[in-house]
């Protein structure tokens, strides 16, 4: 049965006309008559569209995949994973064949044996001019004609990998166990540094007997919390503390007597990366000054030494106001151990949201061994008690400074 065919039946069996049938897709009932006579295959939206009108997988629609018959799930046993590519490569190939025709082979093969013997005579006729300008000529048309050829199969291609993306989108949203998902911050706590994510789900069946929670993984981490049917009887939510770490994973785990099924939440999203979404930051960089050893007095010496802090205070997830600084210093170490604290002077022309401090040494020195590892930090702390730093100079490896 030809997918025309299947379209044909399908309409029928739901008791709609072409015309109903168009109404609904949106389209004209000459496009449905050409659906059904296979003169023109629908567009992939079309095909989502008519899958999801007839609640049939696109598979099916298509005939790449046969229905199930017991009931149960098309596939079998199959890894989903395996079977959406599966299925993707083979509708994929259909599409393709019934929209665009075998791609032209390019001219250039055809003449170029030809122009290997024509070479021959036009090496002993280089004083005929216009025989050579004729046979560039002719170069030029055929690689201008070539250049076409390749510019349409590029244009092809693009047209192939957007089909791809959504027919591997739609089988996965199929074979998804959620109608949607989401997670979302419900509190952050800086100063205890952990954060409350609350998940929101919509399940496409829920079962006899069956259960949902929320399961939290990753390194040093792991949570499960019941979720609870909202008001409106169709959706879950939960809610779960965890510390702003990296690497955390979020899924539902769905419980039954058949076993368990889990389905990961925005998987890699910003919810994984709660550590470095919330970290504080800050540019440095220095601007002057020298560092040298004074033999005489066996002491390191910093002279016109300066450095700038810059930080720009920006709100936190669904915080309505920006983190702020307290203060900033620099503290200058002397083998592994703080030796020295210099505080920095906030700038004028700073505000709310930018913050410019300035570090300015006229001279110090520091009796020490002159191979003696000495680096500094500049280090700021914010309202919430945390601390960020980074180090702007240091004489490892040869009096090297470090640039912000």
């Amino acid at each position: 049965m030809t997918i025309g065919q299947r379209i044909a039946q399908l309409r029928r069996e739901k008791g709609m006309s072409q015309e109903e049938l168009g109404e609904a897709m949106g389209v004209s009932r000459q496009a449905i008559s050409k659906w059904e006579s296979d003169a023109a295959l629908p567009e992939v939206d079309k095909l989502i569209a008519l899958s999801r009108l007839f609640a049939i997988p696109v598979g099916q629609l298509l005939g790449v995949e046969e229905p199930p018959a017991d009931g149960g799930e098309a596939g079998g046993a199959e890894d989903p994973d395996q079977r959406a590519a599966r299925l993707a490569e083979e509708v994929l190939r259909r599409y393709v064949e019934a929209q665009y025709s075998p791609p032209v082979r390019p001219a250039r093969r055809r003449w170029l044996p030809w122009a290997a013997g024509a070479a021959a005579v036009l090496l002993a006729a280089l004083w005929a001019g216009d025989v050579v300008t004729g046979f560039q000529n002719q170069i030029r048309s055929l690689q201008m004609q070539t250049d076409e050829i390749q510019s349409s199969q590029i244009e092809v291609n693009n047209q192939v990998s957007s089909i791809t993306q959504r027919v591997e989108e739609s089988l996965a949203s199929q074979a998804s166990l959620l109608v949607n998902g989401t997670l979302t911050m419900e509190e952050l706590d800086l100063t205890a540094g952990t954060a409350t994510v609350g998940a929101a789900v919509t399940p496409k069946a829920l079962g006899e007997g069956r259960t949902l929670e929320l399961v939290v993984s990753g390194e040093g981490v792991s949570l499960r919390e019941p979720m609870a049917l909202g008001a409106d009887g169709v959706s879950f939510s939960a809610a779960v503390t965890v510390p702003l770490v990296d690497g955390l994973r979020y899924y539902v785990a769905f419980t039954g007597p058949e076993g368990q099924e889990t389905e990961e939440l925005e998987p890699n999203g910003a919810f994984s990366w709660l550590a470095e979404n919330t970290a504080l930051e800050f540019d440095a960089e220095v601007a002057s000054g020298g560092f040298y050893y004074d033999r005489e007095y066996g002491q390191a010496v910093l002279k016109d030494f300066e450095a700038y802090l810059h930080y720009y205070a920006v709100p936190l997830w669904n915080e309505e106001t920006p983190v702020r600084l307290t203060g900033c210093r620099a503290v200058l170490y002397l083998d592994g151990e703080p030796a020295e604290t210099f505080p920095l002077e906030l700038m004028e022309g700073s505000d709310e949201n930018f913050s410019f401090y300035l570090l300015h040494i006229g001279e110090y020195a520091l009796s020490c061994p002159e191979d003696a590892p000495l680096w500094m930090d500049l280090v700021a702390e914010d309202e919430f008690g945390r601390t960020a730093s980074r180090t702007v100079w240091d004489n490892l490896g040869g009096d090297r400074v470090l640039w912000g």
